[in-house]
């Protein structure tokens, strides 16, 4: 039991993420980096939808506003009547060319699709994170068995009786035993894979040890029951703790949780008051749109918090990265909305005044 050729059972992720990661991770050393160029080309091709998806909401919200004083009559009018309110309502829409369930679609199909990458990728980074966990275990501890004179096949219980030592082990075991514990804490130290202040990107940036316990090891690194008896807990320990103990303190600041809540504010907040902005400048009321709302603009930075918070800060650096870029194209699409929207006013109101002119013929 514990022989190594037993543990390296897992595999690398696979799937779509798996495959993308893994192919960016060949041509970029550092894996923080990876998840920020694979953020920066998912957000990429779904830009152009995200472009389509406001344009649809602004025109809706338009429509709304140039109806809402009709609505409003009619409401008004037949206040007892609800078949006569249903009927000269949708009149009321098809006079005005206001289609109740486009931009639905258009939204409900932007959600699912943001929606879809958000949790296919938030489960693929948890099975990557449960790999490199697993498999940094499985280095460090063939390292460790290597210094202790060991071969790639010695079991649990073998490296525990070659790292115990007692009143009857010689100096030359004592040497040994210290000899592997720098090794490890040099092993680990090379292969660890940090990003700026977090110390290890497979743990959450927060209060969190960077070097997991036996406890969490297993949990995290998802391990089936066979997998969990071939790694003893006195083996563990006695590989990690030379390393917990050179790394101890926080993993790191809840710097990504503080990024990730604070950017998703103001790419909400940006965008409505570049809206504001034009809306003034122009002398036109400013119409909000549904993403401009107060309930959007405190549930959703909690909500993209608490997920960069509680979960491993490659997932954070995904958040982050996607709001961040978020932050910085959002008011140039604001902008590129606002413009593609005047002009189809333009090209409404002059085919309104040529339809006037030909009625007054």
């Amino acid at each position: 039991m514990g022989v190594l050729n037993n543990l390296l059972s897992v595999s690398a992720p696979g799937g779509l993420w798996g495959g993308l990661i893994n192919w960016l991770s060949g041509g970029i050393a550092n894996y923080a980096v990876v998840l920020i160029v694979l953020t920066l080309m998912v957000r990429a091709v779904l830009l152009p939808l995200d472009v389509f998806n406001k344009y649809t909401s602004k025109i809706n919200s338009r429509k709304q506003a140039e109806i809402k004083p009709i609505i409003d009559k009619i409401q008004k009018q037949y206040a007892n009547n609800k078949e006569m309110l249903n009927r000269k309502t949708m009149e009321a829409y098809r006079a005005n060319n206001y289609n109740i369930f486009g931009t639905c679609f258009t939204l409900l199909v932007y959600m699912v699709l943001t929606m879809v990458i958000f949790f296919t990728l938030f489960s693929s980074l948890n099975k990557m994170s449960a790999y490199k966990i697993y498999n940094q275990y499985i280095d460090l501890r063939a390292t460790y068995a290597y210094e202790l004179g060991l071969g790639e096949n010695a079991t649990d219980e073998q490296i525990v009786a070659a790292a115990t030592i007692t009143e009857s082990s010689t100096e030359e075991q004592k040497e040994l035993v210290a000899k592997a514990n720098n090794a490890v804490v040099a092993r680990f130290d090379e292969t660890k894979e940090s990003f700026l202040w977090i110390k290890n990107i497979w743990r959450p940036d927060s209060s969190a040890k960077p070097v997991l316990d036996y406890k969490t090891f297993v949990s995290s690194s998802r391990l089936s029951d066979e997998e969990k008896a071939n790694i003893t807990e006195a083996c563990y320990n006695i590989v990690i703790n030379p390393v917990h103990e050179a790394n101890s303190g926080w993993n790191g600041y809840f710097v990504l949780a503080i990024i990730a809540a604070g950017s998703t504010l103001l790419s909400f907040y940006t965008n409505t008051l570049i809206s504001k902005w034009r809306a003034k400048r122009k002398n036109k009321q400013f119409i909000a749109d549904a993403s401009s709302s107060k309930t959007m603009l405190i549930v959703m930075p909690l909500i993209m918090g608490l997920f960069t918070l509680f979960y491993n800060a490659a997932f954070g650096i995904y958040i982050v990265t996607g709001n961040l870029f978020a932050v910085l194209t959002g008011p140039l699409v604001t902008l590129f909305v606002e413009w593609l929207d005047e002009k189809k006013q333009i090209k409404e109101n002059a085919k309104n005044k040529t339809v006037s002119y030909s009625r007054k013929k």
